[in-house]
């Protein structure tokens, strides 16, 4: 039973001190109990509860908005809030498969994930992911989809060297569209830092 948090550390009702190492499920990176912040939700608290994006906006989403889109690589980038990851991945296979029915092309439905990988624990995250032991119980729910292997170097599927490899992995990628056949590819996924299934992995820049 924690009682409070300071920084990276927990204290439970017993006074004993924790080390948050990992900042909960890697949720708090600013660390607990930091003064700014909690003045910030306490400002915005007293302003309004919640405001319902379908209908209202405010100034501190569209500061955040603003912000997150200056440095994402897209022309006009617009920016989605939600409350999870979970619940980031369901409504970007939404919509891309939004995308493509707008665009006539109902057939396109199919999503490439990678392996390993965890994206969530709702049933189109689940499906992605490749974590056969929380997919177990909730087989028949889950989504058909499509793997290939991450670039994961330190365990490589393939036995090669990120300066021998010629980006295999990319070209698995290409492959498996292929294999599926581009009119039925949606979407593909992928961490760009790898999560908890990958110990914090990151591709390598290569060269085919």
């Amino acid at each position: 039973m924690i009682r409070a948090g300071r920084g990276s550390y927990l204290y439970d009702i017993n006074g004993k001190k924790y080390l948050d190492g990992s900042g909960g499920a890697a949720v708090v990176n600013v660390g607990h109990g930091v003064k700014e912040v909690a003045e910030a939700l306490s400002r915005q608290a007293g302003r309004a509860a919640y405001l319902s994006g379908v209908q209202f906006t405010h100034e501190p989403v569209e500061k955040l908005a603003a912000n997150v889109s200056s440095f994402l690589p897209f022309r006009d980038a617009k920016v989605f809030f939600l409350t999870s990851g979970s619940e980031a991945i369901e409504a970007s296979i939404k919509l891309a498969r939004q995308y493509w029915l707008e665009s006539g092309k109902p057939e396109k439905y199919r999503v490439i994930s990678l392996s390993p990988s965890y994206h969530g624990n709702t049933l189109a995250a689940l499906s992605l992911s490749a974590r056969k032991h929380y997919q177990e119980a909730f087989r028949p729910l889950l989504l058909k989809s499509a793997r290939i292997p991450a670039p994961y170097c330190y365990r490589c599927p393939w036995d090669l060297a990120p300066s021998n490899c010629g980006v295999k992995c990319a070209h698995e990628l290409e492959r498996t569209i292929e294999k599926l056949g581009r009119e039925r590819v949606s979407a593909f996924i992928g961490e760009v830092i790898g999560g908890s299934s990958t110990g914090a992995f990151l591709p390598k820049v290569g060269r085919p």
